[in-house]
């Protein structure tokens, strides 16, 4: 099973980066389909989330290319 990073706090911290860099990131991020929206609660609340397994993936690409974060 999966591990799911729930937050944007959690995502940055496992990145080692800080929060507002990894909003710099976030467009990025999506449009790679590293990280989702996950809306749930009542009242509803939504979540940025990502997979572990994605986001190593997402992270050895990038070092591929030569990029850092």
């Amino acid at each position: 099973m999966a591990e799911i990073l729930v937050s944007q706090k959690a995502i940055a911290e496992y990145l080692g980066i800080s929060l507002s860099k990894l909003k710099m990131f976030l467009p990025e991020l999506r449009a790679a389909g590293v990280v989702f929206t996950r809306i749930n609660g009542r009242p509803p609340q939504r979540r940025t989330c990502a997979v572990k397994s994605v986001l190593i993936n997402w992270i050895t690409l990038k070092a591929e290319k030569g990029e850092t974060i």
